[in-house]
């Protein structure tokens, strides 16, 4: 039951910046137009230094692929949750364009800003190694198949991979086959800037609730039948699946955690002004987001009675 209160105790800190976010917004500390260049910053600089970071600090290209399977878990995951959100989307008999969106807000977890803690506060020691694979596929396959379904467009454009994460995430491991160190200096400087993407990050989540007011969308049956399938029912799902196989069960927790997340951020900032699904994206997004400090919680709790049987 540790890792129940680990968990919770990691988002109550999350949502307590969260809702000094929505305060500052309230009054006025935090404005409008303040918020898209509040998201630059956090996209564009500390992500991908906070990703670049947790790989470097390893140190070792020989342990990084020890992990591997991680990828591969990581891989299947996103797949799986692509084929079943879209078979979704089709029993809802959804538009086109809504069901898309739909697909974006449920495949993708918010692996950066809610994923991250809880994975060092849970597994301090092989954390930054699992993150660092799961990162690989999960900017893969957001900036290709993520774009497509939330963009609007025809099809994948691979040019989209080319951005700051993906960047940083292969200039990071360019590094580590070189073996290259970083400098005591340099390795503070850059985790102390890292480090502050997620808080600032969740000031800015709760700055946007409070402008966006998301409570509209739950007129949308479809979110709870997200919300519920994505961040309960198919992590313990993943968990049954993964149970038997010869991995480690810090990997078997791992994968159940990223499932349970709740949607990612960018997925809102990536559809088109212009999309008249704007507003379900963000709102869906923020919905879900505040929903997962009840439901991963509870995840983990069901988790540990059905396997641990504590």
């Amino acid at each position: 039951m540790q890792e129940f209160y680990i968990v919770l105790n990691q988002l109550t800190q999350l949502f307590i910046i969260f809702g000094i976010g929505a305060i500052a917004m309230r009054n006025n500390i935090l404005t409008v137009e303040a918020l898209p260049h509040i998201s630059k910053l956090i996209t564009r600089v500390l992500l991908p230094i906070f990703i670049s970071i947790n790989i470097l600090k390893e140190g070792s290209l020989t342990k990084l692929l020890e992990y591997r399977p991680m990828f591969i878990l990581a891989v299947g995951s996103y797949l799986s949750l692509a084929v079943i959100f879209y078979l979704v989307s089709k029993m809802l008999h959804k538009d086109w364009e809504h069901s898309r969106i739909f697909q974006g807000v449920f495949v993708f977890s918010n692996i950066g800003f809610i994923g991250f803690p809880i994975f060092f506060s849970l597994y301090p020691q092989d954390g930054p190694l699992y993150i660092a694979w799961i990162s690989v596929a999960d900017q893969a396959l957001l900036w290709t198949y993520g774009v497509y379904l939330t963009s609007g467009a025809a099809k994948f454009n691979f040019k989209q991979m080319i951005n700051p994460s993906t960047c940083a995430l292969l200039f990071s491991l360019i590094l580590l086959a070189l073996d290259f160190k970083l400098s005591p200096l340099l390795y503070k400087t850059f985790w102390s800037l890292g480090c502050t993407a997620t808080p600032l990050c969740m000031i800015y989540m709760g700055a946007m609730f409070y402008h966006a007011k998301p409570f509209w969308v739950l007129r949308s049956f479809d979110i709870y039948v997200g919300i519920f399938l994505k961040m309960i029912i198919l992590p313990l799902v993943a968990a049954f699946l993964v149970h038997p196989l010869a991995v480690p069960e810090t990997m078997k927790g791992m994968l159940m955690i990223l499932v349970a997340l709740p949607p990612m951020i960018v997925i809102p900032m990536i559809v088109p002004e212009k999309s008249k699904e704007k507003a379900y994206a963000v709102g869906g997004t923020l919905v879900g987001i505040l929903a997962c400090l009840i439901t991963v919680p509870l995840v983990v709790y069901l988790n540990n009675i059905i396997w641990m049987g504590r």
